[in-house]
This record gives C-alpha cells, sequence and structure tokens, in this order.
C-alpha cells in the first residue's frame, strides 16, 4: 500500500473528500430534508451507486415523497444505544414500505423494483455519520481481502443479519492494530487531507482502504 501510495491516493482519496463533505452539510434537523440528504451523500460516487447498484437513486426516490418518514428513519439509524440488528432491519422495512407503496400506484414497475438499502449502504451511512467508529464495507471486498491474509470469519451458530458486519469489524480492529505501529504509514496519510477531507484521527477509513487494496490488488 505504501509503495502505491501516489496511485492509491489518486483513485481512492475521495473517500476522505466525500466524508468531509457529509459533514459539512448534513443536517438531520434541515427544512428541507430531500435536498439536504441529496448534497450531503452527493460526493458518495461508487460507495452508493456503481453498475446495477442504485441505494442512493432509492434513498432520495423515498426522501423525495416521504421526507419525514426517511429522516425519522436515519435518526433511528444513528441511535447508537440500539443494536446494529435492530436498527439494520428497522430501516429496510421502512424502505420495503416504500416499494410496496410505488408497486401499488404502478403495477408495471414491479419486477424492476428493489431498494437496494443492503448492508453496504447502511455502513456508508453509519461511518459518514460516526467515521471514528464504524467501516466502510463490501462483501466481496470483505471476502477476498479476509482469504488472502487467513482471517477466519466467526460464524455464530446462531447468526444475526449483521454478523458479516461484526466479523469484518474484528478484523478491521486487527489491521488497525496495525497501522498504528506504522508512524510512516500515518504520515503518508494525513499528509494527502487538505480542509476539503475527513481528517480520519480515528485511521478506520485509511484501515478500510488497506482492505480494499488488498482485495483489488495483492496477489
Amino acid at each position: 500500500y505504501k509503495s502505491n501510495f501516489a496511485q492509491v491516493n489518486k483513485g481512492e482519496r475521495y473517500k476522505w473528500e466525500a466524508i468531509g463533505w457529509y459533514k459539512q452539510h448534513w443536517d438531520i434537523h434541515a427544512e428541507n430534508f430531500s435536498g439536504m440528504l441529496e448534497k450531503a451523500f452527493s460526493k458518495a460516487g461508487n460507495l452508493l451507486s456503481s453498475g446495477m447498484y442504485y441505494p442512493y437513486k432509492m434513498l432520495l426516490e423515498y426522501a423525495q415523497a416521504h421526507p419525514e418518514e426517511v429522516r425519522t428513519l436515519f435518526l433511528m439509524l444513528h441511535d447508537e444505544s440500539l443494536p446494529l440488528s435492530q436498527r439494520y432491519i428497522s430501516f429496510r422495512k421502512g424502505f420495503e414500505k416504500r416499494i410496496e407503496e410505488i408497486r401499488q400506484q404502478d403495477p408495471s414497475r414491479e419486477k424492476a423494483l428493489q431498494h437496494y438499502q443492503d448492508l453496504r449502504a447502511v455502513m456508508v451511512y453509519l461511518t459518514f455519520e460516526y467515521p471514528e467508529k464504524h467501516y466502510l464495507f463490501k462483501s466481496t471486498m470483505f471476502s477476498t481481502f479476509s482469504k488472502r491474509v487467513g482471517f477466519v470469519e466467526d460464524k455464530p451458530r446462531q447468526k444475526s443479519v449483521v454478523w458479516k458486519i461484526e466479523s469484518y469489524t474484528r478484523m478491521c480492529e486487527m489491521i488497525l492494530e496495525e497501522v498504528l505501529k506504522d508512524d510512516e504509514l500515518i504520515s503518508l496519510s494525513k499528509g494527502r487531507l487538505d480542509e476539503n477531507c475527513y481528517q480520519d484521527e480515528a485511521l478506520h477509513l485509511l484501515t478500510m482502504d488497506i482492505v480494499y487494496y488488498g482485495s483489488m490488488y495483492m496477489s
């Protein structure tokens, strides 16, 4: 990661910029909630929109139709006193309700409709809000990297809906322990950040970026 830092930074710096932008524009109590939400996540790029993956689009569609319902969903999602599994299930149920409403209004859209509010999207929302606590997540990235470094997932006998996130977080915490020992790496990462970037004091975004790099380029 360090030896290819210039190349990595060119492609991935947007993540620090996106969270910095979010921090400047997110306001859960905004009068124009849907407009605020659209702007706050507008720099998320392929974290929320790539290929046939459209969580950002569906998030905006729901927020424009029912802004107070989406505001309530985010207030609940951001409540760290609640179990993550409970918040994830409740957040998805809110969008499933919206999908059913659209189907009733326009039956021709039924087969094409999805809300895309999966673990990957929810972890974007949580990481943007609490980047010092959470890690951006992608299932294929986690699977590929964990195999390459020999991390064994802890698969509980009774799986919760967020057990993948729990296992991924444990792996990231192990990587973070090594990151914290590497002053050169920390200096490189901090040196790329200007006033428009999230400063990543907890180094969680750097840790995730190492996982991404390892999953894409390590052999």
